[in-house]
């Protein structure tokens, strides 16, 4: 059975076990072996930092095991993916896997960058946008930074966001199923 590697920051919330429930049995519908962070017990070490880096180490070796990857966008803790997301993305692009990703805000992060400056932005003279801290806006119509856009289309994937432009709870799981749908169609159709 092919697996799937859940990525996001859904462990920080605290309906992470019924969140990760539902999502893990959309997969297993459809014929796909869910993995995702928190199913294995974490190994405790001495010191907080030991068993960050152990609990580190589970997550790579789950995600070794796994075959592609869906990976939850939506902005945690700031304008864009979460930080652990991402690296689990640059991890399974390095590997090669089939990448997808879905976020429940529907603004580009562009708009988010621009919301941040409360909507304060100048074009310098090459014609780019700038921050009121002139720092260069990245602006290319994607759903977060360039490098995970980028990627997930280098990979054949895609990135589903809401289909009406408006932004859903964060444990709303439609775009979740849409993304996980394009995946089971593109991998099942090879």
């Amino acid at each position: 059975m092919r697996s799937i590697y859940l990525a996001g920051p859904d462990v920080f919330y605290p309906d992470f076990e019924q969140l990760v429930a539902r999502k893990a049995e959309l997969v297993r519908q459809r014929g796909f072996l869910p993995i995702y962070a928190g199913v294995m017990d974490y190994p405790m070490a001495p010191s907080k930092w030991q068993t960050g880096v152990a609990i580190s180490a589970v997550n790579e070796l789950l995600m070794r095991g796994a075959d592609m990857l869906i990976a939850n966008l939506t902005p945690f803790r700031g304008l864009a993916a979460d930080t652990g997301t991402a690296f689990e993305i640059g991890f399974m692009s390095a590997r090669d896997r089939p990448i997808y990703a879905y976020s429940n805000a529907s603004a580009k992060h562009t708009e988010r960058i621009i919301q941040f400056y409360n909507g304060e932005r100048r074009i310098d003279s090459s014609g780019s946008p700038r921050g009121s801290d002139n720092t260069l806006i990245e602006d290319f119509e994607m759903t977060d930074n360039l490098m995970i856009d980028g990627t997930v289309a280098l990979r054949n994937g895609r990135i589903c966001v809401p289909p009406d432009g408006t932004d859903l709870p964060f444990d709303d799981l439609t775009v979740f199923e849409a993304c996980l749908n394009a995946l089971v169609l593109a991998e099942c159709g090879k």
